[in-house]
């Protein structure tokens, strides 16, 4: 998957087919936890500067730092929880971009458990083997290497099983998650 691909789909996550955003989850994985740190920050950038620029008397007025560590906490954890901010998302009134975003997030938030499942689900050394693999701890060569096999049938075994593991996510991932 090209960088500019990866891009695109993680900007319009919830809105990506399926099969995209198990491509996605697949050629990230190793990554997900910066990867969903990043959009977490960024949501909450988006906030902040959402309430500064529309709300600027009452952002300084209600959101001295203490109060805006507090809220910062305060989202951050319902974000790490899965939970609705309702408390943020009906007070401010927030514009759409900024619910796609949040809706993005949750979606990848989602979608990245739901793969660990299923590739947990795998097993045993099938399971080890592509985990290590995702993961970026090992590639072809060393799969070859480690298991005395030629590297045409290493990148078959993971082939069959990045196939395993995609009829096995697609059908809990969900399609019009924006709408």
């Amino acid at each position: 998957m090209e960088l500019k691909n990866k891009r695109e789909i993680m900007s319009n996550y919830c809105a990506a087919s399926s099969s995209d955003r198990f491509e996605f989850l697949y050629e990230c994985y190793f990554n997900y936890r910066n990867i969903l740190n990043c959009e977490k920050r960024c949501f909450i950038y988006m906030v902040e500067n959402y309430m500064m620029e529309e709300h600027w008397k009452e952002y300084c007025e209600k959101y001295n730092p203490k109060n805006r560590k507090t809220l910062i906490s305060r989202i951050s954890e319902c974000m790490d929880k899965g939970e609705v901010i309702d408390f943020i998302l009906e007070d401010e009134n927030l514009p759409e971009k900024i619910i796609f975003y949040y809706k993005n997030y949750i979606a990848m938030r989602n979608d990245f458990r739901i793969f660990k499942n299923t590739l947990e689900s795998i097993g045993g050394k099938d399971e080890d083997l592509l985990q290590r693999y995702i993961m970026q701890e090992i590639d072809l060569n060393d799969i070859a290497a480690e298991r005395t096999i030629s590297y045409e049938t290493a990148k078959g075994k993971i082939r069959d099983l990045k196939k395993l593991l995609k009829d096995r996510t697609v059908c809990y991932l969900w399609e019009d998650k924006a709408s």
